[in-house]
């Protein structure tokens, strides 16, 4: 089946550097068991510089999980994953869709950069957890994250370990509606405040969050100075 090609073609590209895969109304794709026929690599053992992927028009989590199970021996440096116009026949939370089957998340680099759009009405929008906090737990290597998700909640306040996001100097938030100002004060008040030179959050970026307002930007910003740039709509 087309889904152990896929990963024979792969697997056979010992000198890959760059790998862009669209996945585009695809229901029925890596449906077969791939890994089990061509022997697991280990977990992110085959260094690239980047991966690419976008999924579009209904293709469902159970290609997505697959995908993902498939792909985790790479290890990119940047990871871009685009998310547009999901079937979510399940009701799984949205967060869910970046994770692998067996429950681990699935971007992993030390540039991850997610875009969601178009999900509103095809998916559940209840969350199981933070997104951010789940991608820092899950890849202490993040340097720089982007994130343009607007139905998925972002940090888990009751349970983070802040001391997972320590290797995080950048960090972009545009479009996120359901970040809200008591998380982004708990971020700035643990990762902007009392560190060294260099270390810490370095420049946070806020465009466009709903629920965050100018008051709170123009006062945020008075404290942590020129690592803040934010901007309240997409307007040039």
């Amino acid at each position: 089946m087309l889904g152990t090609s896929l990963m024979q073609a792969l697997y056979s590209m010992v000198n890959l550097k760059n790998l862009s895969l669209t996945f585009d109304a695809c229901g029925d794709l890596m449906t077969d068991h791939p890994l089990a026929d061509l022997g697991m690599l280990d977990d992110h053992s085959v260094a690239i510089e980047s991966l690419r992927i976008e999924f579009a028009n209904q293709t469902p989590y159970k290609v997505i999980g697959r995908l993902y199970d498939s792909l985790s021996f790479l290890s990119p440096s940047s990871v871009d994953i685009t998310m547009e116009k999901l079937f979510n026949d399940e009701k799984y939370p949205l967060d869910r869709f970046f994770f692998r089957n067996k429950d681990h998340i699935f971007p992993h680099g030390s540039t991850i950069r997610i875009h969601v759009s178009g999900m509103r009405k095809t998916l559940d929008s209840q969350t199981s957890g933070g997104l951010l906090t789940e991608l820092v737990e899950g890849c202490q290597i993040a340097h720089t994250i982007h994130l343009e998700v607007p139905d998925v909640s972002l940090i888990r306040l009751q349970s983070t370990n802040w001391s997972h996001f320590s290797s995080l100097r950048h960090l972009r938030f545009k479009g996120c509606d359901n970040l809200t100002e008591p998380e982004v004060d708990e971020l700035v008040r643990n990762l902007m405040c009392g560190n060294a030179e260099g270390m810490g959050l370095q420049s946070l970026e806020i465009f466009s969050c709903e629920k965050i307002s100018e008051e709170f930007l123009v006062e945020l910003g008075d404290n942590v100075g020129p690592k803040l740039t934010w901007k309240m709509c997409d307007c040039e």
